[in-house]
């Protein structure tokens, strides 16, 4: 399992969580996007925000 509470302020809800529980995928970890800039994303995720392509 994983702590979402960092992204509650991004809209994480029970709902998602019980959706990304229930499609199991080694090495994911869930995440939102908080950021669009010319085709990049910045992603919160369980070990920060992050950045991706």
């Amino acid at each position: 399992m994983f702590d979402s509470g960092h992204l509650l302020p991004y809209g994480w809800n029970d709902t998602l969580s019980h959706t990304f529980v229930s499609f199991p995928a080694d090495g994911r970890e869930p995440g939102r996007v908080i950021r669009v800039d010319r085709g990049r994303c910045d992603v919160a995720a369980p070990a920060g925000v992050v950045r991706g392509h």
